[in-house]
């Protein structure tokens, strides 16, 4: 998936999410070393946590949506800045010197690999690990999207005014299911207003999310040498139902 064209506008469609970074920020609390999350984006998790006092890294392939997190990173206080550090790479073939005691991997990030990639990711994720550390993969659960998708239906998300232009942005979303071959195919269409008139400015992206089960998620682990701590419903720790909101994932190294 490439945000760069709606790079921009990434913010809004996360603008009414909260309790992943609440969940992040509490269970942070409980582990020692700095934090790795794979797919930052646009720093939405990572400026809490470095507010927060920890030392965070934010490892996404998108220059766009870095150079947003960076324009955050550099707004924020002298101590912020020096806990915050980003990085442009990809997820599946990544090398640091550092080692982490939370890599984090949220909000449906995980569902842009495929199987193949996500052992990838994983096999990445397992070498940067500390020995006593974690790692916290947080995707929807497959179960709650094959029951709910609307599929074809071009639905309006958003309709307000923009604070720093004051333009008109009309936000809608359209979603297939291949639920087969377990991918949700979402398309994001972002119409501007001029304030007074004119030519309204369409930018449009597309990603694919691979569906994965719990089943699927707990054999890739064992896989590639992680051991299953906890799975998760929601982001208040309550133990994952078939019909449960998220599917969350807390797991350490074999």
């Amino acid at each position: 998936m490439n945000y760069a064209s709606i790079a921009h506008f990434y913010d809004l469609l996360h603008a009414t999410l909260g309790e992943d970074r609440d969940f992040l920020l509490r269970r942070a609390a409980e582990r020692s070393g700095p934090i790795l999350e794979l797919g930052s984006g646009t720093g939405r998790l990572l400026l809490p946590l470095a507010e927060a006092g920890y030392t965070v890294f934010g490892l996404d392939n998108d220059g766009e949506m870095l150079a947003i997190a960076n324009q955050k990173r550099l707004a924020s206080t002298t101590d912020v800045r020096e806990r915050l550090t980003l990085i442009e790479a990809d997820a599946r073939k990544f090398s640091l010197e550092e080692r982490f005691g939370l890599i984090a991997v949220m909000h449906n990030t995980f569902m842009h690999f495929d199987r193949q990639d996500r052992r990838r990711v994983l096999t990445q994720a397992r070498r940067h690990l500390l020995p006593d550390g974690r790692l916290f993969i947080d995707v929807a659960n497959p179960n709650e999207v094959v029951a709910n998708t609307a599929e074809h239906v071009l639905q309006l998300e958003r309709n307000e005014l923009l604070d720093d232009t004051g333009e008109r942005l009309l936000q809608f979303s359209t979603a297939t299911l291949d639920a087969q071959e377990q991918v949700l195919r979402v398309t994001w269409i972002f119409d501007v207003s001029p304030v007074e008139g004119g030519t309204i400015r369409r930018f449009t992206a597309q990603t694919d999310y691979h569906l994965l089960y719990a089943h699927e998620l707990e054999l890739q682990l064992d896989e590639t040498g992680f051991e299953l701590v906890e799975l998760l419903g929601d982001y208040h720790a309550v133990a994952y139902e078939e019909y449960s909101p998220r599917l969350i994932v807390v797991a350490r190294l074999q």
